[in-house]
């Protein structure tokens, strides 16, 4: 066999071993966008549904001057799931979109509102939610009213954030058209406009901690 014809099949066969490496890579570039995509999916749902319940909670609250322990528990639950997933979606939005929006004010806010809840309303100093199910109602003095009124006013407005940014985004959970209608996975807008919508809302607040203190 001439050195020509050792050449061009060697030439085939390096082509045909990239062609082959490039697919693998292609398809485990897919996996791993369909991995992220569902993680996007299943973390704009938990922090959609839980801002819509959260503001339904605290609307009720204040207006009854009253909550019951479970929709305490609950609520507080809520403020620590957002913070958790906020940081999961602003993970992928770094590594997709390769800079940072120096976004730590949704987690902080939320964070502070969990600890608020915890703490000063339910005396729960652990690093976890207690678990309750009794129907005990809690009355609100006025003080824990008015904080209660600067958490909803925030919450208010995330509300209509998710509600202009998801599809199917219910109190109760995501409709199917959430899951339906998102076919493009983390190329789809919708989740990091929320998140960047977030951000820009939260740079316009005077937020403190400090706001949410009830003197001893």
């Amino acid at each position: 066999m001439s050195f020509k014809i050792k050449s061009k099949y060697i030439f085939i066969l390096v082509i045909c071993g990239l062609i082959i490496i490039n697919l693998f890579q292609y398809a485990e570039n897919k996996s791993y966008e369909k991995y992220l995509s569902q993680k996007v999916k299943v973390s704009v749902s938990n922090i959609a549904s839980k801002i819509l319940e959260n503001n339904f909670i605290l609307k009720n609250a204040i207006n009854e001057r009253k909550i019951t322990n479970i929709k305490l528990n609950i609520l507080g639950n809520n403020f620590y799931n957002i913070a958790l997933e906020h940081n999961k979606l602003y993970e992928i939005y770094k590594m997709k979109s390769k800079k940072s929006i120096k976004d730590s004010s949704t987690f902080m806010i939320a964070d502070d509102c969990s600890m608020f809840i915890s703490m000063k309303m339910l005396g729960n100093y652990g690093n976890e939610y207690i678990i309750i199910r009794d129907e005990e109602t809690v009355e609100l003095n006025d003080k824990t009213v008015e904080i209660l009124k600067i958490m909803q006013e925030v919450v208010s407005n995330w509300s209509e954030i998710v509600k202009d940014n998801v599809k199917g985004a219910t109190p109760d959970g995501m409709q199917g058209s959430y899951w339906d209608d998102y076919h493009n996975g983390i190329n789809d807008k919708y989740w990091s406009n929320i998140l960047c919508d977030l951000n820009d809302y939260n740079k316009g607040l005077d937020w403190d901690y400090k706001k949410l203190q009830i003197e001893d």
